[in-house]
């Protein structure tokens, strides 16, 4: 067994004790799974239009366990395959926020001076900017947005809080011995950024992109249920809710079957960044 192995393993014992983390890992397994393989596991096509009169709003039952939408359409096949476009969009914003945040924070923390205030100042200004507006904004803009563009949006609204955290840990890293003794010999700035400074910061990166991977999602479905988001007949969790706003009453299942999809995935996700968080920094008190 390798040492990087013995590791992680010794990592996610200390992380994951009790059965909450545990409960979490295996609900939110069960959600990916459900999600990732919903082409097959789904019992109808999630676009197919029903008989509008005899399949409209059926509540739910053996044959639609989620019930039916107002076009007749299966609300958990739907739910399974708007799952897939939440979570990859929540995914595809937080790989483009830690590049981007990753890299500038990395940059500025490591130069310092006046090249690190000029680039935390770019950095304020986009985080004095109300990130809703912001995106309210943009996504107004485009007349059909794809989930790639969606994504992209996201992502690029969210990247100062990952440039701060990560400029705060290499500030700190710079000045340990190996990194001046690296930069003693010559080695190149882009070199040790890379060989010794971002490696160092990866376990805190990896816990603030969990936490930020569960804040996108509801983001995502709150534009989606404004009706900026994915336009139908794509479905993902949001714009399925939004199928159901006005007749959440009558109609309960069309608003608690997508809802009850983004709290559980957000709770197992932010407890499983908790219990990380908590294990990479024991100095961490709990609340």
């Amino acid at each position: 067994m390798s040492a990087a192995t013995r590791r992680i393993r010794a990592l996610a014992r200390e992380a994951f004790p009790d059965w909450p983390s545990r409960v979490a890992i295996a609900v939110l397994a069960l959600v990916l799974l459900a999600v990732l393989f919903a082409p097959l596991l789904a019992p109808y096509d999630p676009n197919a239009l029903a008989d509008f009169v005899r399949d409209q709003f059926l509540a739910p039952s053996m044959h639609h366990p989620f019930g039916t939408d107002q076009a007749g359409r299966d609300v958990l096949s739907r739910v399974m395959h708007g799952g897939r476009v939440s979570l990859g969009v929540a995914a595809l914003s937080v790989v483009v926020s830690v590049a981007v945040g990753a890299l500038w924070g990395a940059v500025a923390g490591f130069a310092g001076g006046v090249f690190d205030a000029t680039l935390m100042r770019v950095s304020d200004a986009v985080l004095a900017f109300p990130r809703i507006l912001l995106l309210l904004l943009m996504t107004s803009l485009v007349r059909a947005p794809s989930a790639a563009g969606i994504a992209l949006l996201l992502g690029i609204t969210s990247w100062p809080g990952m440039s701060r955290l990560v400029r705060a840990e290499v500030r700190h890293l710079r000045e340990q011995d190996y990194v001046l003794a690296a930069r003693a010999l010559g080695v190149p700035w882009w070199r040790t950024l890379r060989t010794h400074l971002l490696p160092g910061v990866a376990p805190q990166v990896s816990v603030a992109a969990a936490l930020a991977f569960a804040s996108v999602i509801p983001l995502e479905a709150t534009l989606s249920f404004l009706g900026l988001g994915l336009h139908p007949p794509a479905a993902s969790w949001g714009n399925i809710l939004l199928d159901g706003a006005d007749q959440a009453a009558a109609h309960w299942w069309l608003v608690l079957f997508p809802a009850l999809a983004i709290v559980v995935t957000v709770v197992c996700v932010n407890t499983i960044g908790e219990r990380l968080q908590d294990a990479i920094d024991p100095r961490r008190v709990a609340p």
